[in-house]
């Protein structure tokens, strides 16, 4: 038996990854289940978090030079 299930996305994230998904020839509920099998197959969730520690790493570095740079126009 299958079931429905709906899902709220904003807009600006379905604009973007709509056409992404599209390109691989699927449609949002075919991504959706292949992604359910693959969980309920290898019982492990098939996403890699490793962007987010990238963006979050490269957004410190940013704030650091920024304390630098300002720290070093004070002392001018």
């Amino acid at each position: 038996m299958a079931i429905n299930y709906s899902v709220r996305i904003d807009e600006e994230l379905k604009n973007k990854a709509f056409p992404i998904i599209e390109s691989y020839g699927l449609t949002p509920a075919q991504l959706i289940k292949l992604i359910f099998h693959q969980i309920a197959e290898t019982r492990v969730i098939p996403l890699s978090f490793d962007y987010l520690a990238k963006k979050s790493s490269e957004e410190n570095e940013d704030v650091e030079v920024a304390k630098i740079e300002s720290k070093s126009e004070c002392h001018s």
